[in-house]
């Protein structure tokens, strides 16, 4: 009984791991790729973000047995404040958090490497907006580009499949009007009209669908949101350069970059 037990017990952990693992989001299963170089990405996965964090912690450096996390700093963390860990000399920041449906708990952080120089966390940062992309004007790239990719293949298919309604049904109408002349039958003639007349208003439609689908795909690729990604920003700051006058002897000039 005892045994029976045990396996039943191991494969239900079995279980709860693979789904856990398919449950979690894109970003934790490829961890991104830092785009400073004095920055890396680690992440963890627990049911409180304290336990995900330390996980994250011991994927970024080995181990974090004998590390200690002080509840302010977590509170810091959470925050979205940068917190110094002593007990490695470095800072670090936490770049998402994540709760799943199955109520697991994704946490990436950012972690300084080189101590003697600035993490400049903030230069840069994790969206779902994508700036505009000559891609919009073809249907389902956008989408394809943004990682929604259901939606790009159905925009391709929907697409292909009106543009093949539209030459279908001309093929058709073409080869309807090309038989009236062919036969002295009024009532021959009159059912080749009739099927001609069919197959144009059925092509029409097909042209007023890949129309109206190419319209929202226009639309969709730019005003829909894609999958997370990082980004450089500008960092604000204040900057001193000289500057020359034809009329004046020119002098120094304070300007601010945001």
């Amino acid at each position: 009984m005892k045994k029976r037990i045990s396996i039943i017990a191991m494969l239900c952990l079995c279980y709860g791991t693979v789904i856990a693992q398919t449950d979690a989001p894109e970003w934790y299963k490829n961890t991104p790729v830092s785009l400073l170089p004095n920055v890396t990405f680690a992440g963890g996965m627990g049911y409180t973000v304290q336990e995900a964090f330390t996980k994250a912690l011991a994927d970024a450096i080995g181990s974090s047995a004998n590390m200690t996390v002080s509840a302010q700093s977590i509170s810091d963390m959470n925050s979205g404040n940068e917190i110094m860990l002593p007990a490695i000399n470095k800072k670090v920041k936490r770049m998402l958090v994540e709760r799943t449906p199955l109520g697991m708990i994704y946490v990436l952080i950012a972690i300084q490497k080189d101590v003697t120089l600035p993490p400049n966390f903030d230069w840069q940062v994790f969206t779902d907006k994508y700036a505009f992309s000559p891609r919009v004007f073809v249907p389902g790239m956008a989408q394809l580009h943004k990682g929604s990719k259901t939606k790009g293949i159905l925009f391709i298919a929907g697409e292909a499949a009106f543009i093949g309604g539209v030459v279908a049904a001309e093929s058709m109408r073409a080869s309807y009007e090309s038989k009236i002349g062919s036969t002295h039958n009024p009532a021959s003639k009159q059912d080749y009209i009739d099927r001609a007349d069919m197959c144009s208003n059925v092509r029409n439609m097909a042209v007023a669908g890949a129309v109206a689908l190419y319209v929202w795909n226009i639309i969709d690729g730019i005003a829909a949101r894609g999958d997370v990604h990082l980004r450089l920003v500008r960092n604000a700051g204040l900057k001193i350069t000289s500057y020359a006058h034809p009329y004046a002897d020119g002098g120094i000039m304070l300007s601010l970059n945001f």
